[in-house]
């Protein structure tokens, strides 16, 4: 958190957007995090034990990266609706 918390707070002020991947994501230090625009996601897919989390984490890393870029590329593909005026 300590290290992510850090780029956030250089990337905050250019506007630049920063996604976080970790093993596992803690939900608290999530909301913490969320309150300086960083996004957290998992790289684990599913239970695993630390060994098999090491071992297979180039593969783990590899594959939440894709999952993230499919998710940045539905911005460009579905139009959002406009927000209700009030």
């Amino acid at each position: 958190g300590k290290v992510v918390a850090g780029v956030a707070a250089l990337a905050g002020p250019l506007g630049v957007p920063v996604i976080a991947l970790g093993g596992s994501v803690d939900v608290n230090v999530e909301c913490e995090l969320a309150t300086r625009g960083v996004v957290c996601l998992p790289i684990a897919d599913g239970p695993l034990t630390l060994g098999d989390a090491m071992t297979r984490a180039p593969q783990l890393v590899r594959a939440a990266a894709a999952r993230f870029a499919r998710i940045a590329s539905l911005d460009e593909r579905v139009e959002m609706p406009e927000s209700p005026q009030r």
